[in-house]
């Protein structure tokens, strides 16, 4: 099974909760965190199954994303463990081929 490691910066903009992927350009929102994981969780799952549909390889296709959130992520403290303990993305697997587990930290 191949792993991929895909780091994502959660942050607020507005009264929205973003998230954005840092190898492949893919952002999500939601009204909350809980919703934020949820949605990041599906973007994925269905950028891998789109990828399989078509014949090509999950995430080839999406450029990295701008400069500006590789600084926040590394900026952002990494989550502690009982931070990681209550996120509910968790590893995404997707069939045999693959297996997505997020990297998510979060700007204060």
């Amino acid at each position: 099974m191949q792993a991929l490691r895909i780091r994502a910066i959660a942050f607020r903009e507005r009264s929205m909760w973003c998230a954005q992927c840092l190898e492949h350009d893919i952002a999500v929102q939601a009204d909350d965190l809980a919703g934020l994981s949820v949605a990041l969780r599906q973007a994925l799952v269905d950028q891998i199954e789109i990828s399989r549909d078509l014949g090509g390889e999950p995430f080839a296709a999406l450029p990295p994303a701008p400069a500006r959130y590789f600084a926040m992520y590394e900026a952002a403290e990494p989550p502690n463990a009982d931070a990681r303990a209550a996120d509910p993305v968790g590893a995404i697997g997707a069939g045999e081929a693959f297996l997505v587990a997020p990297e998510l930290r979060l700007v204060a």
